[in-house]
């Protein structure tokens, strides 16, 4: 759906790179209909890239809002910068 196309640029924004990396490999892995949550999972590129996100999976929030789709995706900024 839409809203996955959007949770997945939310994360590659969120991760500060855009879609830099195919975004076939930032796997919807959850959704939520009832709250529009989902969990995105890093692989291929993405997660070469990002290591530190092995083995977890992102939260992005979703809604629709007057027919338009919007996704939110805050990763804490120790997670983004491996140490």
């Amino acid at each position: 759906t839409i809203r996955f196309w959007c949770a997945k640029e939310a994360v590659s924004k969120a991760l500060g790179t855009g879609l830099r990396y195919s975004p076939r490999a930032l796997l919807v892995t959850a959704f939520d209909a009832a709250t529009g949550e989902l969990e995105v999972t890093l692989t291929g590129d993405w997660l070469e890239a990002f290591k530190q996100f092995r083995g977890l999976s992102l939260k992005v929030s979703t809604a629709v809002i007057r027919n338009h789709v919007l996704a939110t995706c805050f990763i804490p900024e120790t997670l983004v910068h491996d140490e």
